[in-house]
């Protein structure tokens, strides 16, 4: 494993990150956001049973009104597809093995059955199921089915149609392999994909064609994205409290152009943060708003579905574990929905998993044969801003790190989120965290003191970029970007 001289060294050596061009709080190339009121006009209609209309609007901006599909939740024989259209319809969803390059185009329409090869063979695409989803109003126009019996390690496309003729383009993904397969592994994450206009799921600005950061996140090929939370915001602009307000702040940070085009290149594996629900909520918030609770969680639910949840977002457990290949095992955790409000008095009784999630990730770290056991926490091990991460649950946090360091489990790695610049900490033991983020939201400035586990932070817009490779000694390189797709930041580590 690289020490930190090592990784200090080589980064600027190679020049990965030049602390200077990232003294401020924006992109050099970005203005600030604006500081006057975000509304442009103020609104008479604070409450969406006092103003419908107000419903799908947020910002005085409203959603593009067109069909949409994600995928979710890969395992090596199925998949999750969701679905939403803008008035109640059955969709009908086309699933093929592969799309040749000129089957079709962006609308859907069909130009012909395949492609030759190299060898002048006719490669065919083949249509391997036909299945229908009902989108209803009760579920805002969205809906979900899990696709089984598919093969691993395998690429297929599907599309969309609805019964007016309108059909989505192409969407794409690959199972996951087998448990055992020796086969590498690419992926992407981060977090904050905010609903606010100023920006645009990372537009540079209006009228502007350059792509922004999700754009290149859709060029890297990933096999998928994790995203730690914060997509949408529904309590900074507008205080979402009822359903239809809450469904309303995710159409808009869901339909976005570019978040299109992101989930049409890679399925997804997503974790709330607080911002979709309220600001650093914690455990008490059941029970000061449970109107406010079910409403937000039950929307989120909606717009990211897991496969076998309970039926009542109140008991549905949304922690949970994904293996992909021998190499790579995520734990998703939930940081959210258990923990003791931050400002009680530290001790071992306060916690930030809950007692159930504790144990389990316990013992799946120490029963995970993978190579890389990615721990993934949509709040930061330590040194943010505020007390609203693991710093404020230090004793537990600290228990944490001590099983994973007296018990010898190699290759763990703690990606992280929430504080709204990239940072690399390296812990004692070892273990690496990396955090990511924002990816469309506002960017924070960190406070001045730099400890010494903090390797680097970089206060701009960025993602991370995770290649895992098999081998005698396994590697996975972590690389930070921008949204210009400059690195940041790259570390290789092994599992020692």
């Amino acid at each position: 494993m690289l020490s930190r001289r090592d990784v200090l060294a080589w980064s600027l050596g190679a020049g990965l990150f030049g602390l200077s061009a990232c003294a401020g709080a924006h992109h050099p190339s970005e203005p600030a956001p604006a500081t006057k009121p975000l509304r442009a006009q103020p609104t008479p209609c604070p409450r969406v049973r006092d103003c419908p209309a107000a419903v799908d609007r947020m910002l005085v901006r409203e959603y593009p009104r067109a069909p949409a599909a994600a995928t979710f939740e890969i395992t090596p024989q199925a998949a999750l597809i969701w679905a939403y259209a803008p008035e109640p319809t059955t969709a009908r969803i086309e699933i093929w093995t592969k799309l040749a390059a000129q089957e079709v185009d962006e609308g859907g329409a069909e130009h012909g059955s395949g492609t030759s090869s190299p060898g002048g063979s006719v490669l065919r695409n083949e249509r391997i199921a036909t299945h229908y989803i009902k989108l209803l109003e009760r579920t805002g126009r969205t809906g979900a089915l899990d696709v089984t019996g598919l093969e691993p390690g395998r690429q297929y496309r599907y599309r969309l149609h609805f019964g007016n003729g309108r059909a989505t383009g192409w969407y794409t993904f690959r199972t996951a392999p087998l448990a055992d397969s020796d086969a590498p592994v690419h992926f992407v994450v981060g977090a904050d994909i905010s609903n606010d206009p100023r920006y645009g799921a990372a537009h540079y600005g209006p009228g502007e064609s350059k792509p922004g950061i999700l754009d290149r996140m859709s060029a890297t090929g990933a096999d998928f994205f994790v995203s730690l939370g914060d997509w949408p915001y529904t309590d900074i602009a507008i205080r979402d409290t009822e359903v239809a307000e809450y469904r309303s702040s995710h159409r808009v940070a869901r339909l976005e152009t570019k978040v299109t085009r992101l989930l049409k290149a890679m399925p997804v594996y997503a974790i709330y943060d607080d911002h979709e629900l309220r600001d650093n909520w914690d455990e008490t918030f059941r029970i000061e708003e449970p109107e406010r609770f079910r409403a937000g969680l039950a929307v989120w639910d909606e717009f990211f579905p897991l496969r076998g949840a309970a039926a009542d977002p109140l008991t549905r457990r949304r922690y949970r574990t994904v293996q992909w290949g021998k190499h790579v095992q995520l734990f998703i955790l939930d940081t959210r929905r258990y923990r003791s409000p931050y400002r009680a008095v530290d001790g071992p009784d306060k916690t930030m998993l809950g007692a159930e999630q504790k144990r389990w990730l316990r013992r799946a770290l120490r029963s995970s044969r993978a190579s890389f056991k990615i721990v993934l926490t949509s709040v930061p091990l330590a040194f943010g801003t505020t007390k609203d991460h693991w710093s404020a649950y230090a004793v537990e946090r600290d228990a944490l790190l001590d099983y994973v360091r007296d018990r010898r489990i190699r290759g763990v790695v703690f990606i992280t989120a929430d504080q709204h610049w990239f940072a690399a900490h390296h812990h004692p033991g070892g273990i690496r965290e990396f955090q990511v983020g924002p990816l469309a939201a506002f960017v924070r400035t960190p406070g001045p003191e730099q400890p010494e586990q903090v390797v680097v932070r970089a206060p701009v817009r960025n993602y991370g970029e995770i290649i895992v490779t098999p081998g005698p000694i396994p590697r996975l390189v972590f690389t930070a970007r921008d949204r210009d797709g400059t690195l940041i930041y790259a570390e290789v580590v092994e599992p020692s």
